[in-house]
């Protein structure tokens, strides 16, 4: 009883056929803020569950959602995926998997007190907002300075998963302190190996600025800027190549883009001779979330293989987190594994399909063709001919 609290303040729910939930009392929107509705509660609709809002196909009604809810409120339920073949269940916002750990239940309770932390540790704003640099560099400090610089730690507490830790040496976590101090090629810049003395990236970055002086605080954006080029390097090193499927398949490679407009997702077929066979791309109803605009990206794709009768599919996605989903037996409660379990279905009535994942460079004919969707207001398909935004692309 003693950790209800947490429990209360951290868990959402997960609609499935919305039968079990409530609209209003629980959180239950899929987007990574877990803030309830905006609607006040309408007190006819006290007791009404979230099913009553689906139209008789399982879908959102646009016609109710208009009715009843305000406007900022009906994109983020639009964008929320459900399943009338599933029913509801309680979810962990802030794990992968939708499941709460310790871990997880210590992390929402020092969250707040680690921004006002972050907040009272740093006293040097008028130096930062001084120093002779571009408005560029001045940002950048001060995006450190806050903790908000989009390092994988942080990019993990805001439930975006890019997987592994840091891209120049390997190390198990990039943090900003491992990332501008740490790094074996930090701290070639810097000329020594123990850059903090002790203190946290923070309160470094504070002494430097209050007590050294810009010149010295410069030298954190430069070895950013130099990780970024060994990065580039390494990253061009183990360029990866799109391959042919085996005589008999079909190789589709499928990648979602999210933009401050939506998500827009391509996907391109083709045959174990590497000819173009067909394509697709289309938008994503207001989906802002990268990780499942790619889950649904991949759901996209497998409806379509079905639909054109397609099968031996080898499914190709830079997703790994998605990929070792569809592939894990681990109980899965958030959204993306309600959207998996649905790829599962649709992969099963095709027969022999086969996710699998890949880098960015061997999936970047799909990548380009998702980032091009960007004024659609539907999808389009080709056959045969491929559309002219990736036809160079295909020729490697």
């Amino acid at each position: 009883m003693a950790g209800r609290a947490v429990l209360e303040q951290g868990l959402a729910r997960r609609i499935g056929d919305g039968t079990e939930t409530r609209i209003w009392g629980w959180n239950w929107l899929a987007d990574a803020s877990n803030k309830p509705l905006i609607t006040p509660c309408v007190d006819a609709l006290r007791h009404a569950t979230v099913s009553g809002l689906l139209d008789e196909h399982g879908r959102w009604d646009g016609d109710i959602l208009r009715d009843i809810f305000h406007t900022d409120d009906i994109p983020r339920i639009l964008a929320t995926p459900v399943s009338t073949h599933t029913k509801d269940c309680w979810r962990w916002p802030g794990d992968l998997r939708g499941k709460y750990t310790v871990q997880n239940g210590y992390r929402l309770i020092v969250r707040e007190r680690m921004h006002s932390t972050v907040a009272a540790a740093f006293h040097a704003w008028k130096t930062l907002w001084a120093a002779p640099t571009p408005p560029k560099v001045r940002n950048f400090l001060w995006r450190c300075a806050r903790d908000v610089l989009l390092v994988r730690d942080n990019l993990r507490l805001k439930r975006v998963w890019i997987g592994g830790g840091c891209p120049i040496c390997g190390f198990a976590t990039e943090s900003m302190a491992h990332l501008f101090c740490e790094c074996d090629f930090a701290k070639q810049l810097w000329g020594t190996n123990d850059v903090l003395h002790g203190r946290g990236f923070i309160s470094f970055m504070d002494h430097i600025l209050g007590s050294q002086g810009a010149d010295d605080a410069l030298r954190v954006t430069w070895s950013a800027a130099y990780c970024q080029a060994r990065s580039v390097v390494e990253r061009a090193r183990t360029r990866e190549h799109w391959t042919s499927p085996p005589a008999g398949s079909l190789k589709c490679n499928v990648d979602a883009s999210v933009a401050e407009g939506g998500a827009s997702f391509g996907l391109v077929v083709r045959d174990h001779l590497g000819c173009f066979v067909a394509a697709k791309r289309g938008v994503l109803t207001d989906e802002h979330d990268p990780y499942v605009a790619e889950a649904l990206a991949a759901k996209e794709a497998l409806t379509w293989l079905k639909e054109q009768r397609l099968n031996n599919i080898i499914l190709e996605s830079d997703c790994l987190n998605f990929c070792n989903a569809f592939n894990s037996q681990s109980v899965d409660f958030s959204y993306v594994g309600l959207i998996v379990k649905q790829c599962r279905v649709i992969a099963s009535d095709i027969g022999n399909v086969c996710i699998a994942h890949v880098r960015r460079s061997a999936n970047r004919v799909a990548h380009e063709l998702a980032r091009a969707t960007g004024s659609l207001a539907g999808s389009e398909v080709w056959f045969k001919i491929p559309p002219s935004c990736i036809s160079d692309l295909l020729r490697f």
